[in-house]
């Protein structure tokens, strides 16, 4: 008979523990924290960044309210370097650079 309780715990201990997803835990990304990424990464000495457009999407590409996006699609440029692109910032944080171009 203890066998058979000490099964049934381990085994709802078992399932239970694998229902804890860390990679959900972290998607609190908000627009703003996701624009000064963008701000932090691409600055430099020479002007300012400036964020032209910021959609909210979700990975199918879907554009949804902020609340329900997966990822933020960053436009942004800095005109007194001739410096511009597109990165895309996960709800996680993890970073992408879709496009980037400067003038020489």
């Amino acid at each position: 008979m203890r066998k058979i309780i000490l099964l049934t715990v381990l085994t709802l201990i078992f399932f239970t523990s694998g229902c804890d997803n860390p990679k959900t835990e972290n998607l609190s990304m908000t627009k703003e924290e996701a624009t000064q990424l963008v701000i932090e990464k691409y600055q430099s000495n020479v002007g300012q960044i400036e964020v032209v457009t910021i959609t909210h999407e979700t990975i199918n590409s879907v554009i949804v309210s902020e609340e329900d996006a997966d990822l933020f699609i960053i436009t942004w440029e800095n005109k007194e370097n001739c410096h511009e692109g597109k990165t895309i910032v996960h709800k996680n944080g993890e970073m992408e650079t879709v496009e980037e171009s400067q003038c020489y």
